[in-house]
């Protein structure tokens, strides 16, 4: 993995020539878990992770194109053999609509996982691409429409690779002070099956004061397609594979406070809850057997999260963070009552 990432941060700084605007950013984070599984058999944890970004920026009139690498690596405390790396190339390119502060965006890139030995399960290679536009229209309203397309093969895993197509709306309308939103995502995923979801959100920001926001959003998945479940077990950070979106509809309500201070200190507190209905997935017991009712799977998920952000210079910025979770679930493996992280983040950009 280590020689992965080298190799990964050399061919970024290789493919920057000298009068090329090169940018970089180094960050680190380590997360305490005392659930690091979300399930009701806990377990804790220490994730730490490393991260670096390299691009070459080419900037003209109207417009901008990067060509990038960014790797992560991600250590288990508890459980080396878990350590695995993420690495991304790619290239990014934005354009101003003549005459208009209107904007093209549109971008590439080739993923890859690496795992040690015994966690090989988890490789794959991938590619995704978008394209995206921020259109200002009268009467203050930003429209954003998109379209991603993401591939992934997993080496070792066969019909676990899959293609996916995304398409997005959002609506964002300025008033005094307030600022809604609404938003309209369809997702389709090709793999063994066919899944697709509906996304459908609102939301509502608004100005409390010099430097004081608040905001509140409602989203509700719908599926349109049935799901297809996998079989093993849940692994922390492979949420694509294991932890699949489509699998489950429901509710989701969050609000966040943010506060600005003079001194460039934010501080952000956001509360949610969630509903996840998982149709056609049977709510099992601790031996793994379905109950007399044979009920659905159905997850009710509380959680709260408050942020600090400190700038410490104008190159180094600093977060300390702190979530509480519970997860009240009819399937006794996902059932559990607290959960609890601490995370600690440096950002250094050069």
């Amino acid at each position: 993995m280590n020689a992965l990432l080298s190799a990964g941060l050399a061919l970024g700084l290789l493919a920057a020539p000298a009068s090329a605007d090169l940018i970089k950013d180094l960050s680190s984070s380590s997360v305490y878990d005392d659930n690091v599984f979300g399930t009701s058999t806990g377990g804790s944890d220490v994730i730490s992770q490393v991260s670096a970004y390299v691009a070459n920026r080419f900037a003209n009139p109207g417009s901008a194109t990067r060509i990038f690498y960014s790797g992560s690596g991600y250590l288990f405390a508890r459980s080396p053999d878990r350590l695995f790396s993420i690495h991304n190339l790619g290239v990014t390119h934005a354009r101003r609509v003549t005459g208009s502060p209107s904007m093209f965006y549109a971008g590439a890139s080739f993923n890859l996982r690496a795992n040690r030995s015994v966690y090989e399960i988890y490789d794959y290679n991938g590619f995704n691409a978008y394209l995206r536009a921020k259109w200002y229209a009268p009467g203050n309203l930003m429209l954003v429409p998109s379209y991603t397309f993401n591939t992934r093969s997993y080496w070792n895993l066969g019909d676990e690779g899959y293609r996916e197509h995304n398409l997005s709306l959002q609506a964002t309308k300025t008033l005094s002070g307030t600022t809604l939103r609404g938003d309209l995502a369809y997702g389709l995923k090709i793999h063994f099956g066919t899944e697709g979801q509906l996304l459908v959100g609102t939301q509502v920001a608004r100005s409390l004061g010099p430097g004081i926001g608040l905001s509140v959003r409602y989203q509700r998945r719908l599926n349109t397609q049935a799901p297809s479940f996998a079989s093993e077990e849940l692994t922390y950070l492979d949420e694509d594979l294991l932890v699949d979106r489509y699998d489950y509809g429901g509710h989701e309500l969050t609000s966040r406070l943010t506060w600005l201070f003079p001194s460039g200190v934010t501080l952000i507190a956001e509360a949610g809850r969630e509903t996840q209905n998982y149709d056609g997935q049977a709510a099992l017991d601790l031996d793994g057997l379905p109950y007399p009712t044979l009920n659905d799977r159905h997850d009710r998920i509380s959680f709260g999260e408050v942020t600090l952000e400190l700038p410490l210079t104008q190159r180094i910025d600093l977060g300390v963070g702190y979530q509480i979770e519970s997860s009240r679930s009819n399937d006794a493996y996902y059932d559990y009552s607290r959960r609890n992280r601490l995370s600690l983040s440096l950002d250094l950009g050069f």
